[in-house]
This record gives structure tokens, sequence and C-alpha cells, in this order.
């Protein structure tokens, strides 16, 4: 069985991504949100652009490590 997490972090996933990538090695694909088609249902605003909506960490072949900013409460 393959078990594949997926880690939403509160706006420091990029921070998270370079950590694993210290320890495992591996390469890392990014979407950031400002990469995102406009959508009026789910705005986003310009401090959260830069941020990341989903990132992959492949640190071998079949082995992914997945992850996000994502916004907290307050």
């Amino acid at each position: 069985m393959r078990i594949t997490p997926y880690i939403a972090l509160p706006a420091n996933a990029e921070e998270a991504i370079e950590y694993y990538k210290g320890i495992f090695g591996g390469e890392a694909e990014i979407m950031r949100w400002s990469e995102m088609p406009p959508d009026t249902n789910m705005p986003v605003s310009e401090a959260w652009q830069g941020k990341i909506m989903h990132a992959t960490l492949t640190l071998r072949e079949g082995v992914e490590i997945y992850l996000a900013d994502s916004w907290t409460e307050g």
C-alpha cells in the first residue's frame, strides 16, 4: 500500500519544503495561488498571491509528499 501525506501548513509551506529537501533531498514542483485563474467566488488577497496552493516534493520514484499553505482563523 502506498501512503502519500498531504501537509497543510499555516502559511509556511515553502519553509517546510526547504526543510524536507535538506533532510531527504528530492525535487519540488510548486504551484502558487497567483498561478490560478481568477475566481470571483474565491478571491485571493494580494498577501496570498505568492503562497503555495499545492506543492509536490518527490523524494524518489513513487515517494512523494504534498504540501500547501492554508488559511488560518484569526
